[in-house]
């Protein structure tokens, strides 16, 4: 249980506040991309997609890496790890510092040891004999991505954020008000009036008092997740999707 005291008077910022992550929202894309059960609407953009990586030659690239996204978005992709990375410039500084070790974790951690088919696919073996080439030619393959696909998704998209910014500023005045918007996108959530805190029921036995409830949106990715980091909890949810022009 996660606890998220709210005395600090009102509004709650910056104890309830708002974060985007671009890189993250890339990877999410991704994943999403790899998934077979899709909208109509969600069809037609990785048809898209699939049919401009073809173009660009990088097809077998996303061949290559798509069994990670099948299987979940690597952690050291997740918007907590990736809050500081807003231009595809900063993406190639931060693969860079990344620990190979770090990398290696993050990417092995799907795979459990499991095998699809007969073997498991070549990213997995390679990542453990060569971790440090497969972490330069992911952030070759993601910044590719970002410059000729996701970079004017996101301009698409970004709207979108800013709107959800508004709503959450405006939510955030009152308990009440975060409280019910809480309700809307992660009923997980309940507050205690007469302790004045926010208390989340994540399914652990462990009593975790959170300075800071930290809310991500998502266009892309359609779980509610989150993501414990020091003294903050971060929300990871989905907005509604698949209604911007293409």
């Amino acid at each position: 249980m996660i606890s998220v005291p709210l005395s600090g008077g009102s509004p709650l910022h910056p104890t309830v506040t708002y974060s985007v992550s671009p890189l993250f929202e890339a990877a999410a894309s991704l994943h999403s991309l790899a998934h077979t059960t899709q909208t109509k609407e969600h069809s037609d953009w990785a048809e898209e997609l699939l049919s401009g990586f073809d173009s660009e030659g990088i097809l077998k690239e996303w061949e290559y890496f798509a069994p990670i996204f099948r299987e979940t978005i690597p952690d050291v992709l997740d918007p907590v790890q990736t809050k500081e990375v807003m231009f595809v410039e900063d993406l190639y500084g931060y693969f860079v510092q990344m620990p190979t070790t770090s990398f290696t974790k993050s990417f092995l951690t799907p795979e459990d040891g499991r095998e699809i088919g007969n073997a498991p696919p070549a990213i997995y073996q390679d990542a453990r004999q060569d971790a440090e080439f497969v972490k330069g030619r992911f952030s070759l393959f993601l910044s590719t991505y970002w410059l000729l696909f996701f970079e004017e998704k996101w301009e698409k998209i970004a709207p979108l954020f800013v709107n959800e910014a508004e709503n959450i500023y405006e939510a955030i005045r009152t308990p009440e008000g975060c409280m019910a918007f809480l309700q809307k996108v992660a009923p997980l959530f309940t507050y205690r009036e007469e302790e004045q805190e926010l208390i989340c029921d994540d399914g652990t036995t462990e009593n975790v008092q959170a300075d800071q409830l930290i809310l991500c949106p998502s266009y892309f990715y359609d779980q509610v997740r989150l993501v414990k980091e020091g003294l903050s909890t971060y929300l990871i949810y989905p907005m509604k999707k698949w209604k911007t022009p293409r």
